[in-house]
């Protein structure tokens, strides 16, 4: 492994945009998330900006401000599983971030 290579995929670029949005396992992430949440998200390819914070009240007025909490602890567990690799712990799995994300979610909504 190169040393500016990502971490979990070995294949790009280690860099905050690519470990948060580029990196083909969180982009397997993401696919995962809309099949068990049955939504779609439409301007991933613009998260970098910000307008995912928009995004989740496209879907649901009542539930956006959760699906905003779930997609920051999404990205907070992604960075920290970078963290964790890089020192060499093991990777989570996509099951295991999002099962954290959402229990943080709700932990945070209670």
């Amino acid at each position: 492994m190169k040393t500016n290579d990502c971490y979990i995929c070995k294949k790009g670029k280690d860099s905050q945009n690519h470990i948060l949005f580029e990196c083909i396992w969180v982009q397997e992430y993401w696919k995962e998330v809309e099949k068990k949440m049955n939504i779609q998200f439409k301007h991933q390819n613009e998260w970098r900006e910000g307008k995912w914070l928009l995004e989740a009240e496209m879907y649901d007025k009542n539930s956006g401000e959760s699906l905003n909490a779930f997609i920051a602890n999404s990205l907070w567990l992604f960075w920290k599983n970078m963290c964790r690799v890089k020192y060499g712990e093991r990777s989570w799995r996509i099951h295991t971030i999002y099962n954290k994300a959402l229990n943080d979610t709700i932990d945070y909504h209670c």
